[in-house]
This record gives structure tokens, sequence and C-alpha cells, in this order.
């Protein structure tokens, strides 16, 4: 599974939800997840939408060099296990 289709599962969104928050299509959207390089503007964009979302995400992470964050729907914060 690629990184930014990982992240999006973290993040509990469609491809279409997180098209809109990134300012791009939804075939954008499935095409970074088969593995097109992520641009630094949309690495920012993607890291301020998970701050949107309470979820801290970092560019380590984006890039593949960290661990993902908790995906959201099994945060206890969230109150859904």
């Amino acid at each position: 599974m690629s990184q930014f289709r990982a992240i999006r599962r973290c993040l509990g969104v469609s491809q279409v939800d997180l098209a809109r928050a990134l300012g791009m299509t939804q075939a954008n959207v499935s095409y970074l997840e088969r593995g097109q390089t992520i641009t630094p503007e949309t690495a920012k964009k993607l890291i301020e939408f998970a701050a949107s979302l309470d979820v801290k995400l970092s560019y380590d992470q984006v890039y593949g060099a960290a661990t993902l964050p908790i995906p959201r729907a099994a945060s206890p914060a969230l109150g859904r296990a």
C-alpha cells in the first residue's frame, strides 16, 4: 500500500474528500496513491488538512520515513474503537 493511501485511510476520508481538501481532483489523489511523487506543496496541504482533523502528521510520515499516527477510526479520543 502506498504511503499516501495509508495516510488517507488513517485520516478516515474518501479520495473525493481528500481531493477537495487538497484542491485537486479525485483522479489526482488516485494517481498519488499509485506511487506518483508527492510534491512539497501537496505534502504541506496534507499536513495542514490532517491538523484540521486533530491528527499530527509530519513530512517524515508523508514521505515514508516515520510510522503513521493511529487511524482516526481507532482513536479512543474520538469515542470509537
